[in-house]
């Protein structure tokens, strides 16, 4: 009777242990491309996504720290001569490549800190990819206005190269940071 306690229990630790209760898919596609018309759409619409892993990363960690470090010359290394983006109120714009220097002597101080990076990439697309960055933004300029928020942002990437930037953003609560 002790031995079968026993083994009863040894097996119980390990099916606990095993993870055999709880299955994790750890599939490296999922989600699905919809698109919003185009030619990405009709091309590549109800594709799932896959990770990418070209860069991304050290792209975006390079450039959040350039940024941080007001050096202009080190972020205009890494985006397109001009860069499209769509800002958090919507208004979407061109940043022309020597345009930066004026833009980043406009500010006084820029903390950014990177919460998480998630390059995905449409599967069966060739070329770039859409990488999610999660972050705090403050930037001091020096006419004494301050931008403060929670981001979220989509880099579209091609060649570690930054083609656009997507933003959305949140207030700041007294406990973010």
């Amino acid at each position: 009777m002790k031995k079968i306690i026993i083994t009863l229990f040894i097996l119980a630790i390990t099916a606990c242990n095993s993870n055999s209760m709880i299955q994790e898919n750890q599939n490296s596609e999922g989600g699905k491309f919809f698109g919003r018309g185009g030619n990405n759409t009709e091309l590549y619409g109800g594709n799932p996504f896959v990770y990418s892993n070209n860069g991304e990363v050290e792209l975006i960690e390079f450039l959040f720290k350039s940024a941080s470090n007001l050096d202009a010359e080190a972020v205009s290394s890494v985006v397109a001569d001009s860069l499209w983006f769509r800002s958090q109120d919507g208004t979407q714009t061109y940043i022309l490549k020597e345009d930066i220097p004026s833009i980043f002597e406009q500010r006084k101080s820029q903390e950014m800190n990177i919460w998480a990076i998630l390059p995905n990439k449409i599967k069966g697309r060739p070329g770039g990819s859409a990488t999610t960055v999660s972050s705090y933004v403050k930037i001091e300029f020096i006419n004494g206005e301050v931008f403060e928020k929670e981001l979220m942002e989509l880099y579209y990437i091609e060649n570690n190269i930054i083609n656009g930037i997507e933003q959305w953003s949140r207030d700041i609560s007294s406990n973010t940071n």
